[in-house]
């Protein structure tokens, strides 16, 4: 009797259980890449009003000068398009973007 043959035959079944236990795991990290890659190419909502501001800070720094009459002008842009609240929130944005 060949014992390497026995010793085989015997671990078969118990390596393809670890195999695909180890599997598994390795694909279960790739299906949670796979919905954090969906996340990250998706918008939310507001991601517009951020990208509005950081674009209006940036029009704004572009001259050198920050005029009180574009700050106005976007607040009040804001404020008819989101409302009071987001305004002030924006706008706590907009400062840091500026500065």
């Amino acid at each position: 009797m060949d014992w390497w043959r026995f010793g085989l035959g015997f671990w078969w079944p118990f390596g393809g259980l670890v195999g695909f236990v180890v599997g598994s795991l390795f694909d279960q990290g790739e299906e949670d890449k796979k919905e954090e890659e969906q996340y990250n190419g998706q918008t939310q909502a507001g991601d517009f009003a951020i990208s509005l501001v950081i674009l209006a800070g940036a029009v704004m720094k572009a001259d050198g000068e920050k005029l009180k009459s574009e700050l106005d002008y976007i607040k009040a842009f804001f404020k008819h398009n989101y409302g009071v609240e987001k305004t002030k929130e924006l706008m706590i944005i907009l400062r840091d973007t500026i500065d």
